[in-house]
């Protein structure tokens, strides 16, 4: 399995996302003009806070 990184934010967060390839292809852009629906776990840390996808659905 190999893993892609990314970053979600608003105007409030950003967020790291930890992201299995198999669930999300190489080279898929996502930007603030598309909505998509994830799913997976949340890891906070003392010092950063992580999303672990594990399914990502793209809806627009």
């Amino acid at each position: 399995m190999s893993l892609a990184y990314g970053t979600f934010e608003d105007a409030t967060v950003r967020i790291t996302v930890e992201i299995d390839n198999e669930e999300f292809r190489v080279g898929q852009t996502v930007s603030a003009e598309h909505q998509c629906r994830t799913g997976g776990e949340f890891d906070k840390g003392l010092l950063k806070a992580e999303f672990e996808l594990d399914r990502v659905i793209l809806l627009s």
